[in-house]
């Protein structure tokens, strides 16, 4: 019903994946940002001389379309130009019908790529909140196999298919797993739906 009905001009700027940074700056703080290395309006305006030897490319438009760059000397270029210049004709509203993203502009940004140490893919905190309350989170990792594990407020699983298998053993509670609920807090108010991911390292 929201994504037919819900038109608050609002959910395309937080559907923006460069435009939303500013809104999360104002709300809970630049520090809870991935670092910004660069944004442009096409793939031959990057300068990847002056990026560091790891990236991430995104589109600000796209969705679960980031390209990861680990050592630059081994990075696939031509591939990247290919996908990229692919997606910055797309439009995500045509093929999904969800309207906030219509009218996002097609932009690039390049962001430092986060490492945990553990030298496998970060988990995905993602918290469903309803007019500002936090009540379930899933952790996905996007490595080979994607799962989806969910969970209450209190980190006790909770029984949800949303279309990927349940990983076991359970995901370990993240040590800053309180302060993402008090944050998500602080992004939904207002909202009647939205979802709030973290990563956390």
């Amino acid at each position: 019903w929201l994504k037919l009905y819900d038109s608050t001009p609002i959910k395309t700027k937080l559907s923006d994946k460069y435009l939303v940074r500013e809104w999360i700056k104002e709300k809970i703080g630049e520090k809870y940002l991935i670092p910004l290395l660069g944004v442009y309006d096409k793939f031959d305006e990057i300068d990847f001389d002056r990026l560091p030897d790891r990236f991430v490319l995104k589109c600000t438009h796209d969705s679960s379309g980031a390209i990861v760059c680990r050592d630059k000397k081994n990075f696939d270029f031509k591939t990247a130009k290919e996908r990229v210049d692919f997606v910055m004709k797309m439009n995500y509203f045509y093929a999904c019908r969800e309207w906030p993203y219509k009218n996002i502009p097609h932009r690039i940004i390049a962001d430092e790529l986060l490492d945990d140490g553990s030298g496998h893919e970060l988990n995905d905190y993602k918290f469903w909140c309803f007019n500002g309350v936090p009540t379930y989170m899933y952790c996905t990792v996007k490595a080979k196999d994607v799962y989806e594990n969910f969970y209450d407020m209190e980190f006790n699983p909770v029984n949800i298919d949303h279309g990927f298998r349940r990983r076991v053993p359970e995901f370990e509670k993240p040590a800053a797993f309180d302060e993402m609920k008090a944050l998500a807090t602080k992004l939904s108010n207002g909202i009647p739906f939205v979802r709030i991911d973290f990563f956390y390292v």
